[in-house]
């Protein structure tokens, strides 16, 4: 997604255009920093801080749930600037 949307936006530059990011793309970015650190949570307390089995796998699960939701927001987003701005890909450039 992210080589995509960036792709895009060079393309779109090239012809003057300026594709503004969206609410979606900066949600999916929080949402994979907040799972990046449940997980490391996750590892620090089992690893260092003595974590009981039930409490690894409560934050284990919150941070796998929180990942799935930036996986599908990532395929929702991406999908949507390729449909929002499908026809920068195949106009052909302003001179």
């Amino acid at each position: 997604r992210e080589f995509l949307i960036t792709g895009l936006r060079l393309i779109a530059a090239s012809s003057g255009i300026v594709l503004a990011a969206e609410r979606s793309g900066k949600i999916k970015t929080v949402l994979q920093i907040v799972a990046l650190i449940l997980l490391l949570l996750v590892h620090a307390g089992r690893q260092d801080w003595g974590w009981e089995p039930a409490t690894v796998s409560l934050w284990l699960n919150a941070g796998l749930a929180a990942f799935l939701l930036a996986t599908l927001l990532t395929i929702s987003s991406g999908t949507g600037y390729l449909v929002k701005y499908w026809h920068i890909l195949w106009d052909e450039p302003k001179q």
